[in-house]
C-alpha cells in the first residue's frame, strides 16, 4: 500500500493516469472534483501541517473505514495501467498498477473541506 505524507502546494492532490489527464473544475464547496480522468483532491493547508494519502487496491468487500467519510466514488480511465498521486505540479507523490484499463475509485478524508487523512480506494471495473 503506497502512502505519502505530503504538504503539497495549493492543498491539492491528483489521481491520474501515469500518462497524465486534465484537472477538473471544482464546484463550489466541494472539495473533491473528478472526470473519467482525473480527481483533484483538496487536503489539508500546507501551512496547518502534513496530509497522509493511502493509496490501496481494494477487492469490494473491505469493511469501511471507521474515522473516515466517503467523498467520493467514481470510474476513472487508467490506460497505461499505472495510477498516480502527484501534486499540481505533476510530480509523482505515490504510483499503484492496477489490472484493469477502468477502475472504480473510492475516496474516504477525515475532514469535509481540508482532511489530513485521505483513503484512496481502487479496484477494478
Amino acid at each position: 500500500m503506497p502512502t505519502v505524507i505530503t504538504r503539497p502546494p495549493n492543498h491539492l492532490v491528483l489521481l491520474r493516469d501515469r500518462d497524465g489527464a486534465e484537472c477538473p473544475t471544482f464546484e463550489r464547496g466541494s472539495a473533491i472534483a473528478g472526470t473519467p480522468a482525473c480527481i483533484a483532491i483538496g487536503t489539508l493547508v500546507d501551512a496547518d501541517g502534513p496530509t497522509t494519502v493511502h493509496l490501496i487496491e481494494a477487492d469490494g468487500a473491505d469493511a469501511p473505514p471507521a474515522d473516515l467519510t466517503l467523498g467520493y466514488t467514481g470510474a476513472l480511465r487508467v490506460p497505461s495501467r499505472e495510477l498516480v498521486v502527484t501534486n499540481v505540479s505533476l510530480e509523482t507523490l505515490a504510483a499503484l498498477p492496477v489490472r484493469a484499463a477502468e477502475v472504480t475509485v473510492e475516496v474516504w478524508t477525515n475532514h469535509v473541506s481540508e482532511p489530513d487523512e485521505i483513503l484512496i480506494k481502487v479496484r477494478a471495473t
